[in-house]
Order: C-alpha cells, then structure tokens, then sequence
C-alpha cells in the first residue's frame, strides 16, 4: 500500500495523536464511520481507500480508550465552542 493508509503520529497543541499517513486523524475516521456504519461510505466521504479506513478501524480496536478520548475531548471543544457563539458578550 505505501505510505498512505499507513497509521502515523502527528504532534498538534494537544499532543501527540494517531491518523492515517496522507489523510485525517484515527478518531475522524472513527466518527464518520459511527455515522455510516459502512467501511465504503466512510472511505467515500474522507477521500480514502477503503484499505486505509479498515487500518484506522483496526487501530481502533487495538486502542479504543485512547481514540474515544479523543473523540470525547473534541466533541467538549465543539460544545465550548458553540456555547461561546451563543453567550452575550
């Protein structure tokens, strides 16, 4: 397969996180797929092979609490941030 599909680590503000080489983070692919229960959707929607969503999946089984961490710490972020559109000034 090369390098995409590929799990890396990318260093960001928050850390150290795992996603595929060439495309998004393990937790998004993890998300998108909640969404459509189906590895070929969620390969369409990201833009990924789907040989590549299944290795995020894989991961994810191997290292479920740290990616629902992820998940869980996103989804406060989005919630902060909607709550601070919505706050008068």
């Amino acid at each position: 397969m090369g390098e995409r599909g590929r799990i890396v680590l990318r260093e960001g503000p928050a850390g150290l996180r795992p996603g595929l080489s060439g495309g998004p983070d393990v937790w998004e692919v993890v998300t998108v797929h909640r969404s459509f229960a189906d590895v070929e959707q969620t390969a369409d929607w990201l833009d990924q092979p789907a040989s590549a969503v299944e290795i995020a999946l894989g991961y994810y089984e191997r290292h479920r609490g740290e990616i629902d961490a992820w998940i869980l710490e996103n989804e406060e972020a989005a919630e902060r941030g909607r709550d601070a559109r919505r706050s008068p000034s």
